[in-house]
């Protein structure tokens, strides 16, 4: 009966809609959850009826994977960047931009292991870049009115990210990916970081020069550099508290949580969401993951925290077989009642004494939910493009690509508002950077250390972005040297223009041309 053995909208929609459902659950398939059962099975002879929910669904993982990322698993990395007294400017290249940059990788991580995939996490990366240097960059300015970049690490991110993309361009034209080519991508960043120091080196030196001198003018006391550094430090860790935070988590912390709003002064719409989404998922976050803020703790969850947290890795690895090997599981479980008991009499209100050690813990297992989320996320958005008959790299470059850069519109203009308006610039354009040179290179190079050189033929729809990214990146950078580094209005509006035009062409050849 099943002639056509494989995954896709010709295949599905040639059988007959008894079938259908017979049919997925044979090829079709998910690692956590056979999503391709909402439509075919569910809505079985109305399989578009079944695209609401589906986009519900699309819209609580988005939310939840973008505030894990900025809470979870960002977290832990500040308390070590805060007790090591790590510099805050490498810190925000390496540490910090690696929680808040962890969902976007570990989707390409999770995308990348297939072709299909591939063209997903491209199709995001490059319309997210285009999305985040048109029109977050666009806002951002116009927020400000104007702003002046430094020179030196405005062009930097610039032509690290300019080389990313010619890379790329280098790879699609080749039709082939091998993993010196991933290795490019990963060391382009770390050149990236290195040239950051230098620079930070030069002007630590300049401002302490200037200060020094300044001070000596005043008759004050002198600053050292470390002091410097502190205060930098000090303002820049508050602010990744308090305002660097994804419009998800904002939406939840302060529509859904707010402190002058109890529960019973909630909405009807408010209570169901806070019911069925954030209070029993807040709930397993807090069980599987070793809570280390200062806040109050619940003695009962920091004991079963534990035993939580191995079901869960157990769950996410797919290793359910384990808990039925009793010589594996009986040394655990007593290992696992150390740790309560441990937990219980050095866990405090304040963190306790197990506060910093659990740092390590607390981010893999952040790490873990992020997987977790992602997986299924890209799942989901294949099943959408297979449903509804257009590209892969068309979903992701505008589900998951919007999804991913809606929160920096949010937080940079923000920014910008506030008076960190050198910061949002600066952002918008190595925050895209950072997701496509890790992102990618990583996903790319899992895969090509899997299964080795992988063929690929880049269609219209995956190199259109790109050659708009590069565009507007040459763009950016020539406006801004005839304007002397300084960001002003004309460059939001053909900003604005030119992902109108990418816009209307990206539809163009995949809704008309195709046909």
């Amino acid at each position: 009966m099943f002639n056509i053995t494989e995954c896709s909208h010709e295949a599905i929609f040639s059988i007959n809609e008894t079938f259908r459902c017979q049919y997925i659950l044979t090829n079709c398939n998910g690692d956590y959850y056979n999503f391709y059962k909402i439509p075919f099975c569910y809505f079985q002879s109305q399989p578009y009826f079944s695209i609401p929910l589906i986009l519900l669904i699309l819209f609580c993982l988005l939310f939840f994977i973008s505030e894990t990322g900025s809470k979870e698993v960002s977290y832990p990395l500040e308390k070590i960047v805060s007790y090591f007294n790590i510099n805050q400017n490498i810190a925000g290249l390496t540490f910090l931009a690696i929680g808040n940059g962890a969902p976007d990788i570990i989707s390409s991580l999770v995308a990348c292991a297939d072709i299909d995939g591939l063209n997903l996490t491209m199709g995001a990366l490059f319309g997210a870049g285009c999305f985040t240097t048109c029109i977050v960059l666009g806002t951002v300015i116009i927020v400000a009115e104007s702003i002046k970049v430094n020179k030196e690490m405005f062009l930097r991110d610039i032509i690290i990210y300019l080389l990313g993309a010619l890379w790329i361009s280098y790879i699609f034209k080749k039709g082939e990916i091998k993993l010196f080519d991933a290795i490019v991508f990963v060391g382009l960043y770390c050149a990236n970081v290195v040239v950051a120091m230098f620079q930070l080196k030069n002007k630590q030196i300049e401002e302490k020069r200037n200060s020094d001198s300044l001070l000596y003018e005043q008759g004050q006391e002198k600053l050292s550099i470390n002091s410097v550094d502190s205060n930098i430090q000090t303002t820049c860790i508050e602010m990744t508290r308090k305002e660097v935070k994804s419009c998800f988590s904002f939406l939840k912390e302060e529509y859904f949580q707010s402190k002058e709003d109890s529960f019973s002064a909630m909405t009807l719409p408010q209570k169901i969401f806070y019911i069925f989404y954030i209070f029993p998922l807040s709930l397993l976050k807090r069980l599987t993951i070793p809570e280390i803020r200062d806040i109050d703790f619940n003695r009962v969850i920091l004991v079963l925290s534990p035993f939580c947290s191995f079901f869960f890795v157990i769950l996410v690895l797919q290793k359910t077989y384990l808990l039925y090997q009793a010589t594996i599981m009986l040394p655990i479980l007593f290992l696992l009642v150390i740790i309560s008991f441990l937990f219980c009499k050095f866990g405090s209100h304040k963190g306790g004494k197990l506060s910093l050690i659990l740092c390590p813990v607390s981010f893999c297992l952040s790490l873990m939910w992020v997987w977790f989320t992602a997986t299924n996320l890209v799942d989901i958005l294949k099943m959408i493009g297979i449903v509804l008959n257009i590209p892969e790299s068309f979903v992701g470059m505008t589900l998951l690509a919007f999804g991913n850069s809606i929160c920096d519109l949010s937080l940079n203009a923000k920014l910008a508002k506030t008076g960190f308006a050198e910061m949002a610039a600066s952002g918008s354009i190595a925050g895209p950077m950072f997701n496509l040179l890790m992102g990618l290179g990583l996903g790319l190079l899992r895969t090509t250390l899997t299964i080795g050189t992988v063929k690929f033929n880049p269609s219209i729809i995956t190199v259109l972005p790109l050659v708009f990214l590069v565009f507007n990146l040459i763009r950016i950078g020539i406006q801004a040297k005839i304007n002397n580094y300084t960001l002003n209005r004309s460059i939001s509006f053909i900003g604005y223009i030119t992902y109108l035009i990418f816009a209307f062409a990206i539809c163009y050849y995949t809704f008309i041309r195709s046909e």
